[in-house]
């Protein structure tokens, strides 16, 4: 990130589980003194990563199940919970810690103005982690906007481990944040492990018109480590 910002007044968010300490931060100021940081506990106060959540009965399906409680909390969290704390903020891009980087944030940002997501490829996730998921979106668009018809989809949706947001226009549409409500409320991310990828995979196809959302940039170039691969 010190190598590709070159405007070093753009604050660096670290979303963490309690578990980046003081010291640790220090540390990590200490090596990177031209960036700006500020570090919020997700669990503190208990807005993310709800344990209770981990007692529901989850999808009998093996790869559901093969998945550890953190995971079902991540999806959680990029989906729905991220925005309680990003109230300030207009632009946003996420980083994961398991990605190297090889482009121009500050590039990326300005890209960003014009668009509603900028993200580097797509995937195609399996049934068996986004059961029922399309059928939901279908029928909360139905029971929301009257007159229309909507057509089934795959669980394709942009690669979110680097996702950049304009929170400016998201916010406009009012319908995506009843929807996620929706999603919150029923509980299928915990029991499905329906993904923040598909997730937005739906957004991005049923509430944005699609000259708005061809987001797909190659120049969005890194490695994700924990899949080892490269992205462009």
């Amino acid at each position: 990130i010190e190598k590709n910002l070159t405007n070093k007044n753009i604050l660096l968010v670290i979303f963490h589980e309690g578990n980046i300490l003081h010291e640790h931060q220090i540390y990590i100021n200490s090596k990177t003194p031209s960036l700006q940081f500020k570090y919020i506990d997700v669990v503190k106060d208990g807005l993310a990563f709800d344990k209770e959540k981990e007692k529901i009965e989850k999808y009998n399906h093996h790869q559901v199940y093969g998945f550890p409680a953190g995971y079902f909390h991540m999806c959680h969290f990029w989906a729905i919970d991220f925005f309680h704390f990003v109230k300030n903020y207009d632009y946003v891009i996420r980083i994961d810690e398991d990605c190297s980087i090889d482009f121009s944030i500050d590039e990326m940002l300005n890209k960003l103005k014009t668009k509603i997501i900028l993200y580097g490829s797509t995937f195609t996730d399996v049934a068996s982690v986004t059961q029922g998921l399309n059928q939901f979106t279908i029928n909360f668009l139905k029971n929301n906007i009257k007159n229309k018809n909507f057509t089934t989809r795959p669980p394709i949706g942009p690669y979110t481990n680097i996702i950049l947001f304009n929170l400016k226009r998201i916010r406009h549409n009012e319908l995506i944040f009843k929807f996620l409500e929706e999603i919150k409320n029923s509980n299928n991310i915990y029991r499905y492990r329906w993904g923040d990828l598909p997730i937005w995979g739906e957004i991005l196809h049923y509430f944005f018109n699609v000259d708005l959302v061809n987001n797909l940039d190659k120049t969005i170039k890194y490695y994700h480590g924990s899949h080892s691969k490269q992205i462009n």
